[in-house]
């Protein structure tokens, strides 16, 4: 289980920053198209919210890795050396570690 939300994890980190230099996700801060607050999808924000504690925590881990839990010192050390890859690379690389 721990396994499977941490691979849902980091490809949501991956496909986010893949998807960052594309303007065409929903924004959540543009009025003109805003359906909703994101909070109104529980799932999605709960996943969304996940996501950014784990980025959160391990940029604190590229800080001071003295501060890191095993596993966050892991997907730090993935996270950096998949973030200059492509993107089929990327996804290699988080399955070669989960599997």
């Amino acid at each position: 289980m721990t396994h499977i939300r941490l691979f849902a994890s980091l490809s949501m980190v991956l496909l986010a920053s893949a998807c960052a230099v594309v303007d065409l996700e929903y924004r959540f801060d543009d009025e003109s198209t805003r359906l909703g607050d994101a909070s109104l999808w529980d799932d999605w924000y709960d996943t969304i919210k996940r996501t950014n504690d784990e980025i959160i925590s391990i940029e604190g881990c590229n800080e001071d890795e003295s501060e890191c839990d095993r596993t966050m010192l892991q997907i730090s050390v993935l996270v950096n050396n998949g973030k200059d890859l492509e993107l089929t690379q990327q996804l290699q690389l988080v399955n070669r570690y989960v599997n």
